[in-house]
């Protein structure tokens, strides 16, 4: 998929959010950002993927596979 394409498609997926999740998700951005601009963290915004992506996006329902 070209880089306009998945533009285009995060767009979608964005306007079609409630507004609650919007704001959430808004919030929990700044917030991640503010985390890795503080000069002691050693932690990226890859790292912090890595270690937060798991927590936040779970499924719904955990199998072996998941868990």
């Amino acid at each position: 998929m070209d880089p306009a394409e998945g533009i285009r498609r995060l767009r979608v997926l964005l306007y079609s959010m409630p507004l609650a999740h919007i704001s959430t998700l808004l919030y929990l951005l700044d917030f991640f950002h503010q985390i890795e601009r503080v000069p002691d963290n050693m932690m990226g915004s890859e790292n912090l993927g890595i270690v937060l992506g798991p927590v936040l996006l779970r499924p719904e329902e955990e199998t072996i596979q998941t868990a």
